[in-house]
């Protein structure tokens, strides 16, 4: 390991983030901890996201603006910047640019982390807009649990504990064991990360309000609401990781609750709802998701007929 590498690489990729980006690399720089690297990736943005990183940059040798010839997509992008970090990095911590880290969310994280090397993922609360979002998933005197059973926790709706990218932190040597590890088919990538490195690693969670995430028109959460991505995102994490983390009969029962609720839901929606039936963007979406499950559920057969029937109520 090489001894000038920092203990924590803080990554932002980030497209045309003018908007918030100095917010969050002020949080950056707040935090208590200090023993860090930020790489902003800058996805070939048009707007002053260059020269924001590089004012910053320029007063501060730890941020360093990253700015690859090629545009990707979103997730590829934070492929690319996990895949720019330095060898020697022992965590990794994601802040979206429209998102805050409040100031002690680097040392408490990587405390915990330090004093549990079996916790691969550590979480802790978020402020979502004005809301205190995540659940605790044990009580205030606990600090890790094993993470096949934080993912079936999740599985099972008895608490949401990964949250998003901007308040978890990974170990990196986890990360980069896995070849692609945000999956751009997958709407809810960040989700199915955690739970890929949670499948070998233990899930720590620090009991206190250490990230922000800003809700505003152009952040991805207004059109998950749009189009319920949640739903489908259910159904998929249930089909990929409900046979490792589930019991047989717990995954049947909850893998055909979730298909009868799927369907009622679409049905609604295209009686009750015209704004979503009248969405090309949500027969899009769910179009998308519904292939994507079939292709998911190659050993339910059954399943992937009731989904294909599902697909013929959306409009091409």
């Amino acid at each position: 390991m090489s001894s000038s590498a920092p203990t924590v690489t803080v990554l932002t990729p980030v497209y045309n983030g003018e908007q918030f980006l100095a917010e969050c690399i002020k949080s950056v720089l707040d935090q208590t901890y200090a023993d860090w690297q930020y790489l902003v990736y800058d996805n070939q943005s048009t707007d002053r996201t260059p020269d924001i990183v590089r004012e910053f940059a320029a007063k501060d040798s730890r941020i360093k603006h990253m700015r690859p010839d090629e545009f990707v997509d979103m997730y590829a992008n934070h492929n690319r910047a996990i895949a720019g970090m330095p060898s020697g990095t022992r965590y990794c911590k994601f802040v979206h640019a429209d998102d805050l880290l409040y100031p002690e969310c680097l040392e408490r994280m990587v405390n915990l982390a330090e004093a549990y090397p079996n916790v691969g993922v550590v979480g802790a609360f978020r402020l979502s807009g004005t809301r205190v979002e995540l659940d605790a998933p044990f009580p205030l005197g606990q600090s890790a649990m094993p993470g096949k059973e934080a993912i079936r926790r999740e599985l099972l709706h008895m608490g949401w504990v990964t949250g998003s990218p901007s308040n978890v932190l990974f170990r990196a040597e986890l990360l980069r064991r896995i070849p692609v590890p945000f999956d751009s088919r997958i709407w809810h990538a960040d989700t199915e990360t955690c739970y890929r490195v949670l499948l070998e690693s233990d899930l720590g969670f620090e009991h206190q309000i250490l990230s922000y995430t800003r809700v505003h028109p152009g952040a991805a959460t207004p059109f998950s609401n749009t189009v319920y991505s949640y739903l489908s995102r259910d159904g998929l994490m249930l089909l990929r990781y409900g046979p490792s983390v589930l019991s047989p009969g717990e995954y049947r029962s909850n893998l055909w609750r979730w298909v009868r609720k799927y369907g009622r839901w679409l049905g609604r929606q295209m009686v009750f709802d015209s704004a979503r039936r009248k969405n090309p963007k949500f027969h899009e979406f769910h179009r998308g998701e519904i292939d994507l499950l079939v292709a998911e559920a190659r050993s339910e057969p059954l399943v992937r007929a009731v989904l294909r029937g599902y697909r013929r109520l959306l409009r091409s």
